[in-house]
């Protein structure tokens, strides 16, 4: 049942985030039917199933600790079609000694509603045996005798739609409709002595949908019985596996999870060790001491310098996540390497390229702390103004940086190849210029993908701001992927800029302006953007096409105390000239992970969109260090479209982007 590709993307999957465990629809359930219970909150979990019908990945996400999310891209085998579809869970009532677990969810949201479904369960454990009965509409209502209760409030819950077409559209007149509803159930059975359970579920899913979408294929989605049954392995406690009887044939599902609250390991140096084996080239030089011993540490020093008895340094982390943890090492660092008559010191903390906070401690405080004569909480961190304190230079640290990584991309959803691989490698460079500026590229050769064969072209009714991707993926394999100069500052105590000029994502080159007037302290935040691009050839080298595109964007920034969820609005242009607005709801931990969600709404009519009617999708900001075994503060950050198209576009990596990087650092510490 399994193809390469699906393969493929099962490992890497598993090899980003290390995930858990599930039933055919993700979410939490047994094996076709969902059950009332949640996930632990801010677990994300990774579910691929196939069976003799279908095939498909979920992913899995406990929104609230009472919502939960799923996304979930299928196919049908035998046929051409594949469905990307979202559901929602939301738990009504919390189990009790007594009370059931009572949850309320819909599948297929927004989608074609081949999966449309709505359901009302209730879960009990009890001692070993989990108990589940529930009701459901749409599929799920199979060949249910019971009339749907709700028509005797409205006749208009006695008709259902069924497919909406293109998709993209929140059918909600559909929910919980349709003359009929089913009743499904099941019970799981947890092995004392072995990290086994068994499963077995009554179906109300007669699968109906699939046999007319088989189109004369009927043989092959023939409904054998409304009972499945499953041995489900418990491998740890972040991973399992089920192999399943199910509709009348065989399935197998496995399923990785894993926490994105969960703190991640602390990076620590014996500071005794700080001095031995020094390179023969720092020849004492006390700020190339205190680099080097800075990088064993997780720090970089960007600038410093000693006058008038104190130090100046400016430094930012890159291999430690918490900024409590960054202050204690450079405090460390410090106090190890300076001489006696220097006792105070002034911290300017860097990230994402700007000056962020800036501190003065007295290092003597410290000493004493650190020899345990003094409390922590007798060292006094005074919060100042970084505007106010400018660099003083640079002290003959490096100025070139370079290094080699290989970089994972994926097309996604094509029918005729729903994961096309893309790995490339190549060197990442930056390069310090004068008055602060930064040079910053990459080239890369393309070692492995599978776009030879990918002949699907746009039928965009927009200009081609994106879905000619496709030539890109053919003539640009290898080639440039990003090659600009940037400066990152403040223009006042508030108001932060971000300048870049050149090559500066896959497709566009051009002038980028953000405005940003953040206060850590402060809840929200708002900015301006203003980019002037130019379209990038298909074979990603020097030149250009002929498409030109103007986008701007006001911004408004909301870190709310509910759930640590972070909030992004922006309005304005986009680079197919449609206006409108995005919005950009994410979680953002310390731990440095942020999952969110995304959609853009303009003026382009949904049908002249095409297909998915508006543009959204999923965000992960994944951090490395809770996968290796130190600290690392650089993270893969991934935007996972529902579908490409041309509406609600706007340059990679740069809207909003500094905003939600600083969300994962407490501020606290220091204030």
């Amino acid at each position: 049942m399994y193809t390469g590709k699906t393969i493929f993307l099962f490992l890497i999957i598993t090899l980003i985030s290390n995930f858990l465990y599930g039933q055919d629809y993700g979410g939490e359930g047994f094996i076709d039917m969902p059950s009332a219970y949640m996930l632990s909150d801010a677990d994300i979990k990774v579910t691929h199933s196939s069976d003799f019908f279908h095939q498909g990945t979920a992913i899995t996400y406990q929104i609230t600790p009472f919502l939960m999310g799923t996304f979930r891209y299928s196919g049908f085998n035998y046929t051409w079609v594949w469905d990307r579809n979202i559901a929602l869970k939301a738990r009504l009532i919390k189990e009790t000694t007594v009370i059931p677990e009572i949850s309320l969810g819909i599948r297929d949201i927004g989608g074609t509603s081949i999966f449309g479904a709505e359901y009302l369960v209730a879960s009990k454990n009890i001692n070993n045996l989990s108990v589940t009965m529930g009701m459901g509409w749409g599929r799920l209502s199979g060949d249910g005798p019971y009339r749907n209760p709700l028509i005797t409030l409205s006749e208009k819950f006695q008709r259902r739609a069924g497919s909406t077409g293109s998709g993209g559209t929140v059918r909600s007149k559909d929910f919980f409709s349709g003359e009929k509803f089913g009743l499904f159930g099941g019970l799981k059975y947890q092995f004392s002595n072995y990290p086994l359970q068994f499963l077995v579920e009554y179906s109300s899913d007669n699968f109906q949908s699939d046999s007319n979408m088989a189109r004369g294929r009927s043989q092959y989605y023939k409904y054998v019985s409304n009972i499945n049954f499953g041995i489900k392995w418990i491998r740890s406690d972040d991973t399992s596996f089920m192999i399943t009887r199910q509709h009348g044939d065989w399935g197998i599902t496995a399923d990785f999870v894993t926490n994105t609250r969960e703190t991640p390991r602390a990076y620590r140096i014996n500071s005794s060790n700080l001095n031995t084996f020094l390179p023969t080239s720092i020849n004492n030089n006390l700020f190339e001491l205190l680099n080097y011993d800075a990088n064993r540490r997780g720090l970089n020093i960007i600038d410093g310098e000693i006058k008038n008895g104190e130090i100046r340094v400016v430094i930012s982390a890159s291999r430690i996540n918490f900024l409590e943890d960054l202050v204690t090492e450079t405090m460390d660092l410090l106090s190890v390497h300076l001489p006696r008559e220097i006792n105070i010191a002034r911290i300017i903390i860097l990230d994402e390229g700007f000056q962020v906070y800036e501190m003065q401690l007295n290092l003597q405080d410290y000493r004493d702390y650190y020899r345990q004569r003094r409390p922590l909480n007798s060292i006094n961190l005074t919060n100042l103004d970084p505007y106010n304190s400018p660099f003083w230079g640079s002290r003959g640290l490096s100025n070139f940086n370079l290094d080699w990584s290989i970089k994972y991309k994926m097309q996604l959803f094509d029918p005729d190849n729903p994961l096309r691989p893309w790995l490339t490698f190549g060197p990442n460079f930056s390069f310090r210029l004068l008055n602060e500026w930064v040079l910053l590229g990459r080239y890369e050769w393309s070692i492995y993908d599978e776009f030879d064969d990918n002949r699907r072209g746009s039928n965009s009714r927009l200009p081609h701001v994106r879905t000619d991707q496709t030539k890109y993926f053919d003539e640009g394999k290898s080639g440039l992927d990003y090659f600009y100069i940037n400066k990152r500052g403040n223009l006042n105590s508030t108001w932060k800029y971000d300048i870049s000029l050149g090559y500066l994502e896959w497709m566009y080159a051009g002038l980028n302006i953000d405005l940003l007037n953040y206060n850590p302290f402060s809840d929200f935040a708002y900015g301006l953007s203003f980019a002037k691009l130019r379209q990038r050839a298909y074979d990603r080298g020097l030149g250009f096409n002929e498409l030109e595109a103007t986008t701007f964007f006001i911004s408004g920034y909301w870190d709310s105390p509910y759930y640590d969820l972070d909030i992004a609005i922006h309005a304005g242009q986009y680079l197919a000239g449609d206006k409108g607005a995005t919005i950009d709801i994410r979680r953002s931990f310390e731990s440095g992970w942020e999952v969110g969600a995304f959609a853009t709404f303009t003026d382009v009519p949904f049908k002249r969109f095409g297909e998915g009617s508006f543009d959204k999708g999923l965000y992960f900001a994944i951090p490395w260090s809770n996968y290796v075994n130190q600290n690392a503060s650089r993270r893969s950050r991934t935007k996972i479209r529902f579908i490409q198209r041309d509406g609600g576009q706007y340059l990679d990596g740069f809207l909003g982007q500094f905003w939600f990087s600083m969300q994962h650092f407490d501020p606290s510490y220091i204030q």
